[in-house]
C-alpha cells in the first residue's frame, strides 16, 4: 500500500505550471485522502479547490432525497 500511495500523489509541483482551469472537488470527511493535504497546496490562478463537508471517498451522496451529487458538482464546474 505504501508503494501504491507513494506513486498516487500530486504535489504543488504538479499544479505549478497549469495552463488550463483545473477544479478539485474533495470531501472533508474523505477517509482515504486527508483534507489537510489540499490545504497545503499553493494558490494558483487556474486552480479552484472545492472542499465539501461531506462526500466521503468519492461518495457525494445525499440521503434525503437519495441522490448522487457528484455529477451535479461536475456539471456546475463545466457550465
Amino acid at each position: 500500500a505504501h508503494d501504491y500511495y507513494a506513486h498516487y500523489t500530486l504535489t504543488n509541483d504538479d499544479f505549478r505550471n497549469l495552463t488550463v482551469p483545473t477544479t478539485i472537488i474533495h470531501a472533508a470527511n474523505d477517509g482515504v485522502i486527508p483534507v489537510s493535504d489540499f490545504y497545503k497546496l499553493e494558490p494558483h490562478p487556474l486552480l479552484e479547490l472545492q472542499i465539501h463537508p461531506n462526500g466521503g471517498h468519492v461518495g457525494f451522496v445525499d440521503l434525503f432525497p437519495f441522490r448522487h451529487v457528484l455529477p451535479e458538482l461536475v456539471m456546475k464546474v463545466l457550465a
